[in-house]
């Protein structure tokens, strides 16, 4: 079901090795199977870091940087088993039913209907009308039970994304408000320096009032400069 070419990461060199351990805590019936879809549900839920692969050394970008990926599965392989009694099958045996059970058959039934295998661990012989049957229970309770993993892995995302939507909520705070109509204040006069008697300030002049234009002298106890005078 997992697409082992997705897990190459440089050709020949690296490559992803996938590992699911499984350890049950209570056995109440058909283990086998409660292992299988347990295994299949961790899988979809798990996700890969992604490398990048510079000058052949490969690193593993951090989850803070680059969002991790899911692996690629082709199909989800659900496996049903039955519990045999002279010719009647039962799904989903529980512990006391396979004790007395006459044989036990596995089918396997992907979300699309398809057989992915069938598994006959000896015991009684099974008819092919008894094998027809318990095909199309499998393939009702594989419909079932992919629908549930489903349904489970898009509330946890959705989980996940709301949890990386409000990470920053942690760290908010209220912004501070500042009132901008502030009273002046008030400023003292600039105090003008006194002039020496005998100081001469330069004055600017235009050219355009007939003369050269420059600078002129002024008294220091006169308020404008003095008029050029023109010739007539």
């Amino acid at each position: 079901a997992v697409d082992t070419e997705a897990l190459c990461i440089q050709g020949g060199v690296k490559v992803w090795s996938i590992r699911v351990d499984v350890h049950a805590l209570n056995d109440g019936g058909n283990l086998l199977d409660a292992c299988a879809i347990a295994a299949l549900a961790g899988l979809l839920h798990f996700r890969k870091c992604d490398v990048e692969v510079l000058d052949g050394v490969g690193q593993i970008v951090d989850s803070q940087e680059r969002d991790p990926v899911p692996l690629s599965i082709h199909h989800l392989p659900i496996p049903v088993s039955f519990a045999l009694f002279q010719g009647q099958p039962q799904a989903d045996p529980a512990t006391i039913e396979e004790e007395s059970m006459d044989g036990l058959l596995c089918v396997a039934v992907n979300q699309h209907g398809e057989i992915c295998g069938v598994h006959k661990p000896g015991g009684s012989p099974v008819p092919l009308d008894l094998l027809a049957t318990c095909t199309e229970i499998a393939v009702k309770k594989a419909e079932d039970i992919t629908s549930k993993i489903q349904q489970a892995l898009a509330e946890d995302q959705a989980k996940r994304a709301k949890k990386k939507k409000n990470v920053h909520d942690r760290y908010h705070a209220e912004m501070l408000e500042v009132d901008s109509q502030l009273p002046p204040i008030p400023t003292a006069p600039l105090a003008k320096a006194p002039r020496k008697p005998d100081e001469v300030v330069p004055v600017p002049i235009a050219s355009g009032l007939g003369g050269a234009g420059g600078m002129i002298p002024m008294d220091s106890d006169d308020e404008e400069p003095p008029q050029k005078k023109h010739k007539k």
